[in-house]
């Protein structure tokens, strides 16, 4: 019988951090979607997943128990996804404020 999320949670907490691998596979398909969805970019999609599972972990004791895990991980990924995009946003804004440079190689 599969364990549920909760029972993988408590075992994480207690140490056994295969317990989080299986909380990983779980769910790991469906929050790259999800992170794709919203980045548009493989790439930036297999970061936010890891970044979210990172940080899943991290608070993993400031998880609310009687809460579902899979929406918590997906508010996880979106507020990373989110927080790309501005930075993107911005790199990309003061990138195109830089003036035309000539290079410095002889013509």
């Amino acid at each position: 019988m599969e364990k549920t999320d909760a029972q993988l949670i408590l075992e994480v907490l207690r140490g056994n951090l295969s317990s989080f691998e299986a909380i990983v596979k779980r769910y790991q398909k469906s929050i790259w979607r999800h992170a794709f969805r919203i980045l548009k970019d493989p790439m930036a999609a297999d970061d936010a997943t890891q970044e979210t599972f990172i940080r899943a972990f991290k608070h993993l004791n400031d998880f609310k128990r009687q809460k579902s895990l899979k929406p918590w991980l997906y508010k996880i990924a979106t507020n990373f996804c989110l927080d790309y995009l501005r930075k993107n946003s911005r790199l990309t804004s003061l990138e195109s404020q830089i003036p035309f440079l000539p290079s410095e190689e002889p013509s």
